[in-house]
């Protein structure tokens, strides 16, 4: 009985499905190596959280979509997160893997309600005016990168981005940074 115990626990950690469930679905190639994944990399959300039994409660298109929104994660087993939407969809229609994912990023713990609040009064320690002036701390000229992380509605998210894809949201982006340079508030230039 405890040999027999420990084979379903060494097929159920490398994604084979035991039990009932066994005759329906076939277990992915891609399984074995996030069970490696969790073992090697435990820093890797993508494979921390990912539960099997989850996954084969999914039906066939869901499953070929959570793999592929983990796709980043098993093919760089190094990454802290490695699990990335495809669409805005994929976080609700995939949402109990997204949330423990997410959550465990963020520090996020019991209930959540995200409030926005653009009010720069009730930030303390601005500067008088509530400019910040780097000139003014002695930093001079600086250089700064913006990161966008999220896309504009017209394009797929990243992971789902063809290189055309990526080539006219950069040609789309670039109107606005003109718009910004073009400002002397904001002044700057684009490389």
């Amino acid at each position: 009985k405890g040999i027999k115990l420990l084979m379903e626990k060494e097929l159920a950690a490398a994604g084979a499905i035991t039990g009932p469930l066994a005759s329906k679905t076939v277990p992915s190639p891609f399984l074995a190596k996030i069970a490696e994944i969790k073992v090697s990399h435990p820093e890797n959300r993508m494979a921390k959280h990912f539960d099997n039994a989850y996954y084969h409660t999914l039906s066939p298109e869901k499953q070929k979509l959570l793999l592929l929104c983990c796709k980043s994660g098993y093919e760089n087993a190094d990454s802290g997160m490695g699990l990335y939407a495809m669409s805005p969809t994929d976080y609700d229609e995939l949402k109990p893997y997204f949330d423990k994912v997410i959550r465990d990023y963020h520090g996020i713990t019991g209930e959540l309600k995200h409030i926005n609040n653009w009010d720069i009064s009730t930030v303390k320690d601005l500067p008088a005016g509530g400019k910040l002036d780097l000139a003014a701390l002695g930093l001079g000229e600086t250089s700064m990168r913006v990161r966008v992380g999220r896309n504009l509605k017209d394009f797929p998210l990243p992971g789902n981005m063809t290189q055309a894809d990526r080539v006219n949201l950069e040609a789309r982006m670039v109107l606005a940074f003109k718009k910004l340079m073009e400002d002397s508030a904001f002044g700057g230039t684009y490389n």
